[in-house]
């Protein structure tokens, strides 16, 4: 189809060499930011990503749904931290046991913040038994019957702080200036928008881990690159993120 297009720019990641006559451009993507890596393929017509972040475009009404619900959960605004433990898949899924034990933790040394435990369609279940685990679970707050994408997103962006797995909500929080902390498994590290308010925490960083980065959605080794990455490890790194750009309220 592409031969036939006619189309005066045929443009393709670098392709194999019985394909080559198809394309009159190609280009081979730096090692990146996924967004910029992608945005690489342009490079031949002379466009570059320049940093530019997505954007979610919340509505007033939107907004005040997410107040509406934020008060009901007795929640405040730059008060909370928002939090992403569900994944559909468990080599990318810290495990719910670590993630009580961190939230204990952080409950225990920011006794002015809470915590929202979002969640999709079909994950309630899940994150409920993640606040029985929770031996402050008073401070963890699970919006009945969950929400929808953007009212997550209205609510998130009142949150101090996203923390959670490689999953959609990371991406909420660049695209609403809400500093994040990401808890890689068998993911890449390559979807970690280059800002120093946006960070990942892996074990590699600790410990070997030879099958890490693996991009499986089964695993056959334990979930190690999970289980090594223990809560103290996690609950240091999310202690550091929020000193260092998190601006919490004075009162």
């Amino acid at each position: 189809m592409t031969a036939l297009s006619r189309a005066p720019v045929r443009l393709s990641f670098t392709p194999p060499w019985y394909l080559r006559p198809i394309y009159n451009y190609s280009t081979n993507p730096r090692p990146a930011y996924a967004a910029a890596h992608k945005a690489d393929i342009l490079a031949p017509l002379g466009i570059t990503w320049q940093g530019e972040r997505p954007r979610i475009y919340l509505t007033e009404v939107e907004r005040a749904a997410a107040s509406e619900l934020l008060t009901a959960l007795g929640l405040r605004d730059k008060r909370f931290i928002s939090v992403a433990a569900s994944h559909a898949h468990a080599p990318r899924r810290w495990p719910a046991r670590y993630y009580a034990t961190l939230l204990d933790m952080l409950a225990d040394a920011l006794p002015d913040l809470d915590f929202l435990l979002t969640y999709g369609p079909g994950e309630e279940d899940y994150v409920q038994d993640l606040r029985a685990r929770c031996r402050r679970r008073e401070r963890m707050a699970v919006p009945a019957g969950g929400m929808s994408l953007r009212l997550a997103a209205a609510c998130m962006e009142r949150a101090l702080l996203q923390i959670g797995n490689c999953s959609a909500p990371r991406h909420i929080a660049v695209a609403l200036d809400v500093p994040s902390l990401t808890v890689i498994g068998a993911g890449g590290l390559g979807w970690t928008f280059p800002s120093p308010e946006h960070a990942h925490i892996h074990a590699g960083q600790f410990t070997s881990v030879p099958c890490a980065f693996c991009r499986k959605n089964t695993c056959r080794n334990g979930l190690i690159c999970l289980e090594k990455l223990t809560p103290d490890l996690v609950f240091s790194a999310v202690m550091k993120h929020l000193r260092e750009h998190c601006v919490r309220p004075v009162c």
